[in-house]
């Protein structure tokens, strides 16, 4: 019997609030970790409240996206 791996996006995330990006896999929704405020990725509508600004197959790579974008973000 064959197993499969699910495969999974992992985005990297803009929160609208306070600008900060952070990783998620979460499809729906998504709370900042620096501002606490919750946002919607997608909704019924295909309308979303956050920013996905990448879409990455694994964590590591969301991960080291999220380090570039927040010291990119911090030298302005």
């Amino acid at each position: 019997m064959a197993l499969f791996k699910k495969l999974m996006a992992y985005y990297v995330i803009e929160c609208p609030s306070c600008g900060a990006y952070q990783a998620t896999s979460s499809r729906q929704t998504l709370k900042c970790k620096y501002c606490n405020k919750s946002r919607t990725l997608a909704s019924a509508k295909g309308h979303s409240t956050a920013n996905i600004i990448a879409t990455l197959p694994t964590p590591q790579a969301a991960s080291l996206a999220v380090k570039a974008a927040n010291e990119k973000r911090a030298k302005k």
